[in-house]
């Protein structure tokens, strides 16, 4: 391939084709609908877990989380129960982006959640989601990227809002701004720079289904409320605002240009994140110190649990409230140890435990954890088998149907040297969202939100790529993907593949895959560690979504 071969990726955070598809026959989304109509598309299958830094780093390292080690927003060491937010750079393998500056090729990368702290690729780069809002030291590379670009677009700062994400109008009128800005940004920047790799993602579109999914769900009471309608279509109006961004791309780019778009996970009907805590207490697995529940008991905790995970009302006006006295609150009900919280776990009985993102298990096994109780083989596999068939028998009141679609091991889901410290077990919760129910019908689940769940979407537009065809894929496909495309070799130890199967058989015969060195970094990892402002900042955005508790 002696022709410069450029490629532009749109990430939509948790787009799914569940509202694409529906706005696209209406023709609501005319860029995405060409997209689709000129190229291939197809769901794109995430990580397990479907989780922000799993699958991100999944897809810009081209490896599944048993190598990069990235498993949830939170991980703790070997031999420790200290969970603690997850920066980037904890690993030992190349990015798609210093890959490609390895082979000479400029990339130009914006917003991209987990790149915190800013990787000093060949190119530019604004981190995304799990930067520090106040006081990080650069969020850009190089440096004075950010004076730059407030000089010529009014403000640079990182896409994320600084009013947490709720119903409010402060929330939405940030996010417009914020908008606003990066069509500033990336005019700039793709009228400026000499790139050959774009990247920007749009994380609006994950930040408001976290917010109004409710309000889309026939089967959840707030679809039915007075604001109901108003609320479906502010969500559908940030899917159109984000399809005028990618027109405004597209429009500097060239028919040579390889187009690729693409979620990291999809977004439907879940199960909220305490719910695992509330089960593993009801069986006896998950266990709090007597002097924790002095005056208030076991009882009263999963009395609250039960109450918030049946009670959509209930967070419906926890999420109305502001962020000041959500905080107060939730600081009262943790005094009351009436929340769970790791410190309040009493390990010496506790035999299973949840993460706080609630659909990943831990075994509190001998030799892994330093309280352990489960000794590893026979008992150990015995109680895998005992919570598979636990998960997998439970049932939802209303609808009669499974709660929980599929309970994946650790040894069937990832390969790599870092597999050890992924979680025994990963709850897949059954998706309710059905986007052709029409909502007359008078049933109702209490107890769902609106969270990920693993299909996510990519299309695929641009020389050579088949017009109209569907292929489903891996979130690994998309980094080899990429490097082939622009001309480059692909390393062999990339977990995913060419989507050779998305072109057109001339053109893969004229463009046979070349195999690369591996893309790992030479010598010691220099990890970063949030300082204690940072790691509040970090775990405060996470709460904010929903992700912890």
């Amino acid at each position: 391939m002696t022709r410069r071969h450029r490629v532009l990726i749109l990430g939509l955070d948790g787009a799914t084709f569940d509202i694409i598809k529906p706005l696209v026959a209406q023709g609501k989304l005319p860029h995405l609908a060409r997209l689709m109509r000129e190229g291939t598309h197809g769901v794109l299958a995430s990580t397990f877990p479907p989780i922000t830094p799993t699958a991100w780093t999944s897809f810009m390292t081209g490896k599944n989380p048993g190598r990069h080690g990235i498993f949830d927003f939170e991980q703790a060491a070997w031999g420790s129960y200290d969970f603690r937010p997850v920066p980037a750079n904890q690993h030992g393998h190349k990015t798609l982006w210093r890959i490609a500056g390895e082979q000479g090729r400029t990339a130009v990368v914006i917003d991209v959640p987990f790149t915190y702290p800013p990787e000093p690729i060949r190119g530019y780069m604004i981190t995304g989601y799990g930067t520090p809002v106040a006081g990080a030291p650069s969020f850009t590379h190089p440096p004075d990227l950010e004076q730059e670009l407030a000089a010529a677009c009014g403000e640079c700062r990182p896409a994320i809002p600084e009013s947490l994400p709720n119903l409010t109008p402060d929330f939405f009128r940030e996010w417009d701004r914020l908008l606003d800005n990066r069509d500033c940004i990336n005019d700039y920047l793709l009228r400026e720079v000499d790139w050959d790799l774009y990247m920007i993602v749009f994380g609006v579109t994950d930040n408001v289904q976290h917010v109004l999914w409710n309000y889309l769900e026939p089967l959840h009471p707030d679809y039915h409320s007075k604001e109901g309608a108003d609320f479906r279509a502010r969500l559908f109006h940030y899917y159109e605002r984000v399809d005028a961004s990618i027109g405004r791309m597209l429009a500097h780019v060239d028919e040579g240009t390889h187009i690729v778009v693409m979620s990291d996970h999809g977004f439907g009907s879940v199960r909220p994140g305490l719910f695992l805590p509330g089960l593993l207490m009801e069986w006896g697995m998950l266990k709090f110190r007597q002097s924790a529940l002095a005056g208030v008991g076991e009882r009263a905790m999963r009395f609250v649990l039960n109450l918030y995970r049946r009670s959509p009302r209930l967070r419906a006006m926890l999420n109305r409230m502001r962020t000041e006295n959500k905080e107060r609150l939730r600081s009262a009900m943790t005094k009351a140890n009436l929340l769970p919280s790791m410190d309040q776990v009493d390990w010496s009985q506790t035999k299973v435990f949840a993460t706080r993102f609630g659909v990943n298990l831990f075994v509190n096994r001998v030799g892994r954890f330093p309280h352990g109780i489960v000794r590893p083989g026979a008992e150990y596999g015995a109680l895998l088998q005992e919570l598979e068939e636990r998960l997998l028998g439970l049932r939802d009141e209303a609808l009669g149907t499974p709660v929980v679609k599929a309970v994946h091991r650790r040894e069937a889901l990832y390969r790599g040297e870092h597999t050890e410290l992924g979680p025994d077990l990963v709850v897949e919760w059954a998706n309710l969202y059905d986007p052709a129910r029409d909502g007359r019908n008078d049933v109702r689940v209490p107890g769902v939100v609106g969270n990920h769940v693993p299909e996510g979407v990519y299309i695929l537009h641009g020389p050579g790529v088949r017009p109209g065809a569907t292929l489903d894929a891996q979130i690994t496909d998309i980094a080899p993907t990429v490097l082939y495309l622009m001309g480059l070799p692909v390393p062999s130890d990339m977990d995913g593949r060419v989507l050779l199967e998305a072109l057109e058989p001339a053109y893969t015969q004229d463009h046979p895959v070349v195999a690369g060195e591996p893309a790992v970094v030479a010598g010691p990892v220099e990890g970063y560690s949030y300082s204690a402002e940072e790691q509040a900042q970090i775990e405060e955005q996470l709460r904010g979504l929903g992700y912890i508790d």
